[in-house]
């Protein structure tokens, strides 16, 4: 009860143990705090369906060659072992546990199932603001990426949510937690 606000900029869907931090971050806010949350909600461990990794490839193949994305667009399991074995861990539990805990007061789903692989590390070639071919494929990525969430071809993987702490009571399960 001491907070008026806590901010979370993509840390959430590192954590492993999701529950017990937006328990405690529920408890650290008063009971007219907000917690702002932007946070990558996709598949944990970015492990994207079969469907959703065709259509990726079948974009990035549209695509003229210099704007291709260089790296895999699902990563391989032992890129998290020798890698970040917290990314994107328990991803698609950074909603519903957030709700369970908090009171949404606004949300916006901002996508990302096609532009997020695609751009990642490739947003370099798309900068130019004087290159048109560079302007009209970045719209065109963009264009694909909302049409094929809005059709529910691709998850959303990327939200941003604002909410009140939840008291006790209203939390679900409420007699898991601590005293």
């Amino acid at each position: 009860n001491y907070y008026d606000a806590i901010f979370n900029v993509g840390v959430l869907h590192h954590g492993f143990r999701l529950s017990r931090t937006l328990w405690h971050l529920n408890r650290s806010l008063n009971k007219n705090g907000l917690m702002f949350n932007f946070d990558y909600v996709g598949p944990a461990q970015n492990n994207y369906s079969d469907d959703h990794l065709k259509l990726l490839n079948q974009i990035n193949k549209q695509l003229p060659k210099r704007f291709h994305s260089p790296h895999r667009l699902r990563p391989a399991k032992e890129d998290f072992t020798f890698g970040d074995p917290t990314e994107a861990v328990n991803a698609d539990l950074v909603r519903p546990t957030f709700e369970r805990f908090f009171d949404v007061i606004y949300q916006r789903d901002l996508n990302g199932g096609i532009a997020y692989q695609i751009l990642w590390n490739n947003i370099s070639n798309f900068e130019n603001n004087t290159d048109l071919d560079s302007k009209k494929w970045l719209n065109y990525i963009l264009k694909k990426d909302l049409e094929m969430t809005k059709e529910g071809k691709i998850p959303v993987l990327f939200w941003y949510g604002v909410g009140k702490p939840k008291s006790k009571d209203d939390i679900s399960y409420n007699e898991l937690l601590p005293v």
